[in-house]
């Protein structure tokens, strides 16, 4: 893993950086350059800056595509795909879990296709979508976009410096703002699929459906995967804007509202104490909502880890002055 920083979007469940450009290329390109140097007179870890990381990934090659991955396609505006091959690690673990939660029961069968049907296709879909909200809003406001990675702990999408504070929370937001009209069309499937019943059972995840003594086990069958689908809209949206750790969707709206009214490095340092806050909130929540599930715990754990490692990066940034380099903190509070 490199071990220069750099900002992240995405959207956890739950990467390093490109290669540094040449300074005119980067100015090409509209990449914001700014410079910091460390104090023995080193170059800073942002004195030639790289596109930003919007969302979680596993290391960057600095030539192709993402280490430890493979090209499966491109969206709009030919923006490269790269599907991590660790992804699939999450897909086996979900299903172990869930054949530990049904086996021995009639609805074995219907809840391990459900979780297969949700998370090996409808999940990274979903969190592609997030992401192409992500480079659709960089487009919109003339930023470069190089390709999106999908892997465990959700996407990121690859993303020059944005001009401006206001373009950087466009671009934030625009992520979790696709989950809206994916919510509607769910709900609307699901309202179609809903089965003609009498007696509704709720699964360990709150989901309702319908009992299997009405004809068999998969009675209710899309009812209950389309509204799984539906919830997961809700739950991704609202973990990525109200969880404010940094570098979380809802951490950089956070951020770059604190450089509006406080130095870089006091913001920075505001930033951390934050992410600090909602990682131990989290997992407090999780202990209080799943008890000590494995599944639970381990998700927190990776995702509390990946904020760590963030954090620690910007301060070890803080801590060599080059945080006016940042390039999510090196704005002035004038600019």
């Amino acid at each position: 893993m490199s071990s220069q920083p750099s900002p992240v979007y995405g959207i956890p469940v739950q990467g390093q950086q490109m290669a540094y450009q040449p300074q005119q290329q980067q100015q090409q390109q509209g990449f914001y350059q700014h410079q910091g140097a460390h104090p023995h007179g080193q170059p800073g870890p942002y004195q030639q800056m790289p596109p930003q990381r919007r969302g979680l990934d596993g290391g960057f090659d600095g030539e192709g595509g993402p280490k430890w991955s493979v090209k499966v396609g491109s969206c709009c505006f030919e923006i490269p795909v790269y599907l991590s091959y660790y992804l699939p690690i999450l897909w086996v673990f979900t299903l172990i879990q869930t054949v530990r939660a049904y086996a021995g029961t009639d609805d074995l069968g219907p809840m391990v296709a459900r979780d297969a049907f949700v998370v090996v296709l409808i999940l990274p879909l979903t969190v592609l979508l997030h992401e192409m909200g992500h480079c659709m809003g960089a487009k919109s406001v003339n930023t470069s976009v190089k390709q999106i990675l999908l892997w465990p702990l959700g996407g990121l999408a690859f993303i020059g410096c944005t001009p401006s504070r206001c373009a950087d929370i466009w671009v934030a937001f625009a992520g979790p703002l696709t989950h809206a009209p994916m919510f509607l069309g769910w709900w609307g499937l699901a309202a179609a699929a809903e089965p003609d019943c009498t007696k509704v059972m709720v699964d360990q995840y709150g989901t309702r459906f319908c009992g299997a003594e009405h004809v068999d086990e998969w009675h209710g069958f899309w009812y209950m995967t389309f509204e799984r689908c539906m919830w997961l809209q809700v739950i991704l949206a609202a973990f990525n804007l109200l969880v404010p750790a940094y570098p979380l969707d809802g951490g950089r709206i956070l951020a770059n509202c604190l450089t509006y009214c406080l130095a870089p490095v006091t913001a920075a340092y505001v930033t951390m104490g934050v992410c600090a806050l909602c990682c131990i909130g989290l997992f407090v929540a999780s202990i209080l909502y799943y008890g000590f599930s494995l599944g639970a715990v381990l998700n927190v754990l990776f995702i509390s880890a990946f904020i760590g490692y963030s954090n620690w990066k910007l301060y070890e940034c803080v801590k060599s002055g080059a945080i006016d380099s940042h390039p999510l903190f090196h704005r002035g509070q004038q600019d």
